[in-house]
């Protein structure tokens, strides 16, 4: 026989009860899986079922939408109660990065001559101020 104190792994001994277990009654048990079969499939088997078809565009911006709720992090006692007072008035400061919207003013990508041209400037430019000079960097 199993020691007293893994007797319960092996189906044998007291199986000890939580003192804080709520028991319900039979009739609150009916009610919930009377509630929890009304209620419907889960969103994950609706997806699954394709029952979000033709979404495709709101579901990637809901995605890509931060969270409403304000930022306090980094502000002051009197910005963070006038922050938390107003959060739900006023929209909010900061927004996520979404590629779509940010990245379509930027430039396409350089040409050869182009990033020869930036480099004899770059290399013109940083010679004078930057540059290493006369000085002795070795005694030997």
């Amino acid at each position: 026989t199993p020691h007293a104190s893994i007797a319960a792994a092996f189906g044998e001994g007291e199986i000890k009860r939580d003192k804080y277990e709520v028991k319900r009654s039979k009739e609150d048990q009916e009610a919930f899986e009377k509630l929890f079969k009304a209620r419907g499939p889960s969103l994950l088997q609706q997806k699954m079922e394709n029952k979000f078809a033709g979404h495709e565009d709101e579901m990637e911006a809901a995605r890509k939408r931060k969270n409403t709720t304000s930022d306090l992090w980094g502000m002051g006692v009197k910005e963070q109660a006038m922050g938390s007072a107003g959060a739900t008035a006023s929209a909010p400061t900061r927004r996520s990065f979404d590629p779509d919207k940010d990245m379509a003013d930027t430039p396409k990508p350089m040409s050869r001559d182009d990033f020869s041209k930036l480099v004899e400037n770059s290399v013109s430019g940083l010679s004078g101020r930057f540059g290493r000079g006369n000085v002795a960097t070795s005694f030997l």
